[in-house]
């Protein structure tokens, strides 16, 4: 049991890390002037990219140890998780539009104003934002829910 708390410990504190690292980068991403700094957003745009993808995959390590995981409750797994498993694919689609459009402008003659003049960005940017929060509640929730110990014993899961 005690590896089972240091493992949970371990992949929870990286999501952890991870959901802050998304944050940072969602809070100064869209605040990066394209046109003079390109290199920046070029290189956030590939570190969020890949954060994304880890995320993804963390969250499947997470719920790996489960006993819904293990014996294909597919189905009550993804009613318990419902949140991030919905929320996570459209805010990366959101955040993949969003950050194409801002790349489309370092290439382009759009200034960061001229950039947030544009009704199309303003909207992908509230999108983009409001799913990247629900993603973000949804990936705690997974945390906070996989800890618990009933998540873990058979006897819960058997009568559902």
């Amino acid at each position: 049991m005690g590896s089972l708390k240091g493992g949970y410990i371990c992949k929870s504190a990286s999501i952890f890390l991870m959901l802050f690292i998304d944050l940072v980068i969602n809070g100064l991403m869209d605040m990066v002037n394209q046109r003079t700094q390109s290199t920046i957003v070029y290189g956030l745009f590939a570190v969020q990219l890949v954060l994304r993808i880890a995320l993804i995959f963390m969250l499947l390590v997470l719920l790996w140890g489960t006993y819904m995981f293990k014996y294909g409750l597919f189905g009550l797994l993804c009613t318990h998780f419902r949140a991030a498993l919905i929320f996570t694919p459209l805010s990366f689609v959101f955040m993949i539009a969003l950050r194409v459009l801002k790349l489309v402008a370092t290439i382009g003659s759009k200034t960061l104003l001229g950039l947030w003049d544009d009704r199309l960005y303003q909207a992908l940017f509230v999108l983009h934002a409001l799913f990247s929060l629900a993603m973000y509640a949804g990936f705690l929730h997974a945390i906070f829910t996989v800890g618990r110990p009933e998540m873990y014993k058979p006897a819960e899961w058997r009568s559902k």
